[in-house]
């Protein structure tokens, strides 16, 4: 099973830890704004390999569980 997570670009990445998670996001609003910038610069830099055709395709991983009442 393939599970990709697809974004517009790195800063949308960005985003999403800083809006959408409560220890990430709390730990990053505690950051500086130079700090702010060098976490963004190093996301985009980092993120480069996963992008195409003007997306970003991030490789996700799941687990499937299955499983029967005896």
């Amino acid at each position: 099973m393939t599970l990709t997570w697809e974004l517009t670009n790195a800063d949308e990445l960005f985003d999403a830890f800083y809006q959408g998670t409560p220890r990430t996001g709390g730990l990053l609003r505690n950051q500086t704004d130079a700090n702010i910038a060098d976490i963004k610069d190093a996301i985009r830099q980092t993120s480069q390999p996963y992008f195409d055709k003007n997306k970003l395709v991030l490789p996700m991983s799941a687990l499937v569980a299955s499983g029967t009442k005896l």
